[in-house]
């Protein structure tokens, strides 16, 4: 399914002004970002001529998935960990090259 960026991006950077906190509804906008962010559709940081540069409404859609996810709590095996449900766990194997430690 292909997405309309440019229409997200406004999305991202109207709601991430807004004096206020995230519309409802604001959950699935969310989800569409996420998945467009994890499949690289779209990116934080991107390379140019002069080096990398910050996609700014990127970044301002990951802080907003801090802003309106609630806190959960996750048990792996001995081990618990707090984050926002907007950013759930998940599985990663050695050939991703992602690095997580305690």
């Amino acid at each position: 399914m292909k997405f309309d960026i440019s229409n997200l991006k406004k999305q991202i950077e109207a709601v991430f002004h807004a004096d206020a906190p995230p519309p409802h509804g604001f959950r699935e906008v969310f989800e569409t970002f996420l998945t467009l962010l994890e499949s690289g559709e779209i990116r934080a940081a991107e390379p140019t001529t002069r080096g990398w540069q910050v996609c700014s409404w990127v970044k301002q859609g990951i802080l907003l998935g801090f802003r309106s996810g609630v806190l959960q709590v996750s048990a792996a095996g001995p081990f618990s960990f707090v984050d926002k449900d907007t950013f759930p766990p998940r599985r990663f194997d050695s050939g991703q090259g992602v690095r997580v430690v305690p």
